[in-house]
């Protein structure tokens, strides 16, 4: 019995990373509107690829949290940052090079966005030595 496609399928995070509010500021009501229908085109196209999984666009504001304890909470996304999550879909692609290929017809990427292509694991790669002790998870 031969392996469906599907079986080579792996899911790949698609972050979409702009200058916040200022990537759109220099748009006008016509120019946003048309950039909506682009981003609605590629979405409806990757649907009807069976290749779009989730994704959403994330809010301008939140909070880092951190220290050892999670001591530090900090309103964020920071100031300082050149560029910021602004969302994220997830998609099914065969290789790193296919779901690349994907995020080169991102429509953001048109006015500055740039797209980090990730593959999602069933498993943290740096704590592989966890897993394999009995009781231990990941």
């Amino acid at each position: 019995m031969s392996s469906s496609p599907q079986s080579t399928q792996s899911d790949y995070l698609l972050l979409f990373r702009n200058a916040g509010e200022e990537s759109h500021a220099h748009l006008t009501p016509a120019q946003r509107i048309e950039l909506t229908e682009r981003w609605n085109q590629w979405v409806t196209t990757l649907l009807a690829k069976d290749q779009l999984r989730e994704g959403h666009p994330l809010a301008l504001t939140g909070r880092v949290v951190s220290g050892t304890h999670g001591e530090r909470i900090t309103d964020g996304p920071f100031a300082e940052a050149k560029e910021v999550v602004g969302g994220y879909v997830v998609i099914k692609a065969g290789s790193l090079d296919a779901a690349t290929e994907i995020a080169r017809g991102c429509p953001g990427l048109s006015i500055g966005l740039t797209v980090e292509v990730r593959e999602l694991l069933a498993h943290s790669p740096v704590l592989q030595d966890v897993r394999s002790v009995p009781g231990q998870t990941a």
